[in-house]
């Protein structure tokens, strides 16, 4: 038989994680242009802030907007890496837009930067209009020529 120290205890257990959902800082009702969020990043490894902001800020975001779909894109294994791999980052999809808009997260940045940055670029449409001009294609990392053949083809 459970005391009821053990309930309460997890009573509070899960009060405090509603509320770190309810008044996170991600979570707010984002615009209806927005259709969903892709993050892409190397695993834990790859880039940490990402990988931060996705375990901490993400479902506070998820929270807020319960019909917006976010896609976790799964590292590419060593053996299936294409020669020109995106960097890491979060693609915008919207509703009145063909074209995604990308996000670059450099591995530089605290966790905790990302959230506002993030949502000023969701919220203010100069600030997306900004972002989208910025780019003509997702940023990638181009693969490097080869030293040992003087960036010639080996035949």
């Amino acid at each position: 038989m459970k005391s009821a120290f053990q309930i309460s205890k997890k009573t509070m257990a899960l009060n405090k994680k509603l509320a770190d959902l309810h008044h996170s800082p991600a979570a707010r009702a984002l615009p209806p242009t927005i259709a969903s969020l892709a993050l892409r990043y190397k695993g834990i490894k790859g880039n940490a802030t990402l990988s931060h902001w996705a375990r901490e800020e993400l479902p506070g975001l998820k929270w807020a907007n319960p019909g917006l779909k976010i896609i976790i894109e799964e590292p590419l294994t060593p053996g299936s890496t294409p020669a020109n791999l995106q960097s890491p980052g979060i693609t915008i999809n919207l509703t009145d837009s063909a074209e995604p808009v990308f996000y670059p997260v450099p591995s530089t940045v605290r966790s905790q930067n990302v959230t506002p940055e993030f949502l000023r670029i969701l919220t203010e449409p100069e600030a997306l209009a900004r972002l989208r001009s910025k780019q003509t294609k997702a940023p990638t990392m181009e693969a490097q020529p080869s030293t040992s053949t003087g960036g010639q083809a080996a035949t």
